[in-house]
């Protein structure tokens, strides 16, 4: 059952094996539990689910890991009654606790620029040059960044294809702050990887590089930083939404809370 859930998701709807992974995941978590309840697929309904819930509160799981395992939960019932197994989703009415909601972190552009302009000690510093400038221009997930090809990027027209979640294509651009960067390393012939490393190499070494410049800093902070930025400037959500790959608008839309808490600060900065 769940095996044929998640080809449906990876082939039909496009998600990613990590996401289907973490399906996987929520769905033995719910598995788990059902067997202690004697519950099968087909006998559940909305008040076990509801159960499991106050289960989940009491064992103190977070409020956001709680709402995605019952998301999950709902959409396997959801695909179960699109394939003719069931008539109704007894998911659909059931309630999750609210999840506090909290604005992303930003990093100083300043400190960034500060890193950028500092003399490079080495050909992994100046990948990592690029690769700050490169999140803080075009709000990349650090994924899409290490999957990034030379011939992907392009410097006339400050363009960078993308390969995001899902396999879908999409476009974003860069400014001065990369192409600089980029003139100190791109090589003669377009072939190859830009950045060799895992996600974890890319994270240890931004921590040890740009980390000296701006506390506590990992890649997400600057697609958060970027984002904010956006925001600040007037760029509509949906079109942030489609630079940033996010599938639903709704994703982007606690940017814009950044943005009315700076407007607050610079109100409180210039009151009189």
């Amino acid at each position: 059952m769940v095996n044929e859930f998640l080809e449906y998701q990876r082939k039909v709807k496009g998600l990613s094996a990590g996401t289907c992974e973490e399906y996987r995941k929520d769905l033995r978590a719910w598995i788990a539990y059902a067997k202690t309840q004697g519950l099968t697929w087909s006998r559940t309904v909305k008040r076990d689910v509801d159960e499991w819930t106050r289960s989940m509160v009491d064992a103190g799981l977070k409020p956001r890991t709680i709402k995605k395992r019952v998301a999950v939960l709902r959409c396997i019932y959801r695909w179960m009654v699109h394939e003719g197994m069931l008539e109704v989703n007894p998911v659909t009415y059931c309630q999750t606790p609210k999840v506090a909601e909290t604005l992303p972190q930003t990093v100083e552009v300043i400190d960034v620029e500060r890193y950028l302009d500092a003399p490079a000690v080495s050909v992994d510093d100046r990948l990592m040059k690029l690769l700050s400038a490169l999140l803080l221009e075009s709000g990349l997930r650090i994924s899409e960044a290490l999957n990034l090809r030379w011939s992907d990027l392009d410097v006339e027209k400050r363009c960078v294809r993308i390969e995001g979640k899902g396999g879908k294509e999409r476009f974003a651009f860069f400014g001065e702050r990369t192409v600089k960067q980029l003139g100190k390393i791109r090589p003669e012939v377009d072939a190859g990887k830009v950045f060799d490393w895992t996600d974890i190499d890319a994270r240890y070494l931004m921590y040890e590089t740009l980390g000296r410049y701006c506390k506590g800093v990992h890649p997400h902070l600057l697609r958060h930083t970027f984002a904010s930025i956006m925001v600040g400037q007037g760029m509509p959500i949906k079109q942030l939404s489609v630079l940033m790959g996010h599938k639903h608008v709704e994703t982007t839309e606690i940017y814009t809370h950044v943005s009315v808490e700076n407007l607050k600060a610079n109100y409180e900065r210039f009151k009189f």
